[in-house]
Order: structure tokens, then sequence, then C-alpha cells
């Protein structure tokens, strides 16, 4: 269901969107890395 939704906001939206969504996963992955450290030390 998701995945169908996607590809339709990715067509009437092609520049922006996907520029935001490949952000989100940069951030996404930041957020982790953070995580990652804090629970070593």
């Amino acid at each position: 269901m998701i995945g169908l939704d996607f590809t339709k906001i990715r067509f009437h939206i092609p520049g922006d969107f996907t520029q935001n969504r490949y952000n989100r996963v940069i951030q996404l992955s930041c957020i982790r890395s953070l995580i990652e450290k804090r629970r070593k030390k």
C-alpha cells in the first residue's frame, strides 16, 4: 500500500520529493550512528 502511494507521489513531485527522501535517509543513518556511539559508552 505505502509503496504504491510512494510511486504516485513521486510521479507528481519528482524533484523535491526525492531530494527530501534522501535527506531523511541521511538523517536517519546519522541518528543511528549517534545512538550506537552512546550505547558503546
